[in-house]
């Protein structure tokens, strides 16, 4: 009589079997599409800093310059009560809203309600003089502008509030403009503290001849010290030379201060740096 196998091979043959199949079902699919990502809302040059005083405030929004901004992704770095002066960093959205990604408290001496933008032009105005940028207007009426300013331009605006999404701008630096000769030349970290004037060395007892450097006419701008180094200032993002300057007022981080200066081969050269009144 022929033998059989045991129930209990019997059923662990099946077993396997049944697992062969399903992995072979499995393998024979398309591979699982990958993950959409999200798309950024935010504007990649949309950059605003400012110092204000909190009017309101709980733990998802702010109320500062009359100013509604989102909290949900910042880093809180301030006591947000009424009255506080802070100073604050954020972008903002294609939906117009402001969203802060650091908020610190105002170092003394600073004037609250200066905002500085960074933007593209998406429109402008001569004759009206507006310019609009980052879904919001700014009236030029009152406002230094240095550079020729063109829809697509990168500018730096530094304004106050008039109404919701409406300013009025103190001044306006093209930074698209290279006529303007307004952005310093990029310097190398290991030269960062080192001033415009030649400086004498065994190797090099000559400075460069004068005939060979550009010289700008006299412009002003407005902006908060962002650094203080030795013989220069950083204003706003832009590196200011101060050795031969007249400085009316003691210099701080954040303070709001008015440059009258030039350039001298595309880097900026301060001849009166004081607080702006």
């Amino acid at each position: 009589m022929p033998s059989f196998p045991s129930r209990k091979f019997f059923f662990m043959a099946v077993y396997v079997a049944s697992l062969f199949v399903f992995a072979s079902y499995l393998l024979a699919q398309d591979p699982t599409p990958p993950v959409a990502t999200p798309e950024v809302t935010s504007i990649d040059t949309a950059s605003v800093e400012f110092y204000g005083t909190v009017q309101i405030a709980n733990r998802i929004a702010v109320l500062i310059n009359n100013q509604l901004i989102d909290l949900t992704s910042a880093r809180i770095n301030a006591e947000l009560e009424p009255g506080t002066l802070v100073h604050v960093q954020g972008v903002w959205l294609e939906d117009g809203t402001f969203a802060a990604m650091q908020v610190d408290s105002a170092p003394d001496g600073v004037l609250p309600g200066i905002v500085a933008f960074s933007g593209i032009v998406e429109a402008f105005d001569p004759q009206a003089k507006t310019l609009q940028m980052l879904n919001q207007q700014f009236s030029l009426t009152s406002a230094l502008v240095h550079g020729s300013i063109t829809v697509g331009d990168t500018v730096s605006v530094f304004a106050v509030a008039v109404s919701p999404s409406t300013w009025s701008a103190l001044a306006v630096i093209d930074l698209s403009d290279n006529s303007s000769a307004i952005v310093p030349a990029p310097v190398a970290a290991a030269e960062a503290s080192s001033p415009l004037v030649p400086v004498t060395t065994p190797d090099a007892n000559a400075a460069a001849p004068a005939a060979t450097q550009e010289v700008s006419d006299d412009f002003e701008f407005i902006g908060a010290i962002e650094q203080l180094g030795e013989g220069f200032i950083v204003v706003s993002g832009l590196r200011v030379d101060i050795t031969q300057a007249r400085i009316d007022d003691t210099l701080a981080v954040g303070l709001v201060v008015r440059v009258e200066a030039f350039t001298v081969s595309g880097q900026l050269v301060a001849e009166r740096v004081r607080a702006d009144d």
